[in-house]
């Protein structure tokens, strides 16, 4: 008995148009390949498929979040899985200089979006990746995961002041 069929780039592009996403689109993507199946060509097709779905004129990011220190824009590595390690190694990709909660961006807005990230007052606050992609009316792509990879709840946390992220103290007295 044969196995299941490799997910093809062509029919990733044609899911990712089904949900709305075209030509002109921004959009982050946080990604697990795992949880996709056996993709034909792997992390390569499925970044293949998802700057075909923007094209022309789209901008794709993914955080590239990582635990090398000290943090190497060009060459530290993400922990994020392997699509976005691979994304990040792209020519023509743009990553931010923020140490902690880097992206990496591919696009007519890629410099747009990583520039000024680590002089941010906050990662994910304005003036950083997660502020311009709302700003621009960007989307936000689960793609093999679900909101516990999602990034961008962090900038929700952040706009909303969440007391969680306060420094919290106590007396023992």
């Amino acid at each position: 008995m044969a196995g299941k069929p490799k997910i093809t780039k062509k029919e990733i592009v044609a899911g990712l148009r089904a949900l709305g996403l075209g030509p002109g689109s921004n959009v982050i993507a946080h990604t697990a390949l795992s949880s996709l199946g056996e993709v034909e060509g792997g992390a390569d097709t499925v970044i293949d498929a998802l700057i075909e779905a923007i094209s022309p004129g789209g901008t794709l990011v993914m955080p590239t979040f990582g635990a090398a220190s000290p943090f190497d824009a060009a060459a530290s590595p993400t922990n994020l899985g392997a699509i976005p390690e691979a994304f990040r190694k792209r020519p023509g990709v743009r990553r931010s200089r923020h140490p902690l909660s880097n992206v990496a961006a591919f696009g007519p807005r890629a410099e747009h979006y990583t520039q000024g990230h680590e002089d941010a007052d906050c990662p994910y606050l304005e003036g950083t990746p997660y502020w311009k992609l709302a700003a621009d009316g960007g989307y936000i792509l689960l793609l093999g995961c679900d909101h516990d990879r999602n990034t961008t709840l962090h900038a929700v946390e952040a706009a909303a002041d969440a007391p969680y992220l306060a420094p919290k103290t106590a007396s023992w007295i």
